[in-house]
């Protein structure tokens, strides 16, 4: 997959030990054939050999929550769906969120804010996940999307499902390769590239 990211400056983030010193290729793999939003999903490195990062969901009643966690799997974040509102926190963390969501919706496809307090600048920041419908919903295919990430004007993240047309096949995992620029937090991109978990959720 082509890419046109750009390195930037200053490192972006929540967690400093999860920044990107170099330009990074990870993969992503769905649990469930469902749709993108059913269970949880599995992050590697490019090989597809070492486990990065996994996610598990939880639902009761209107609330819904899906947790991040690492290799060994220590629970880095908790994304939180409660009262018609997005957000993000740490482990059994009380008070205000370290992210909070925000949705909009365009003809050709759905914009993501993530606002959040970034750990080098102290500056409120937002990452705004633009994702673009790439085959249409009809009974015989499923959506996807293509999604990319970006500070401001600067391309950060860039995604492609690889198995786009395999998707069609029933009991088939979707699966995404995902590419980053070096100064981003992996694990805050890890948690959010996915956008239909907000959509479908």
């Amino acid at each position: 997959m082509a890419s046109h990211l750009n390195i930037l400056d200053k490192p972006v983030g929540i967690c400093p030990a999860h920044i990107s010193t170099a330009p990074t290729t990870l993969r992503m793999k769905q649990h469930s054939s469902k749709s993108s939003s059913s269970g949880g999903y599995t992050i590697t490195d490019a090989t597809g050999n070492s486990i990065l990062y996994t996610s598990d969901k939880k639902s009761s009643g209107w609330n819904s929550c899906r947790s991040l966690y690492d290799s060994i799997g220590v629970r880095l974040f908790d994304l939180d769906y409660s009262r018609q509102f997005w957000s993000i926190k740490l482990p059994d963390q009380e008070g205000d969120p370290v992210a909070t969501i925000f949705r909009r919706e365009y003809p050709d496809g759905d914009y993501f804010g993530i606002r959040f307090i970034d750990f080098t600048s102290g500056r409120d920041m937002t990452l705004s996940v633009r994702a673009k419908f790439t085959v249409k919903k009809d009974d015989h295919c499923a959506t996807s999307k293509d999604v990319c990430i970006y500070i401001d004007d600067t391309l950060v993240v860039q995604t492609k499902m690889v198995n786009r047309y395999t998707a069609r096949v029933p009991f088939k995992a979707n699966e995404w390769e995902i590419l980053v620029a070096q100064g981003i937090d992996l694990s805050l991109v890890s948690h959010h590239i996915h956008e239909r978990t907000w959509i479908e959720s």
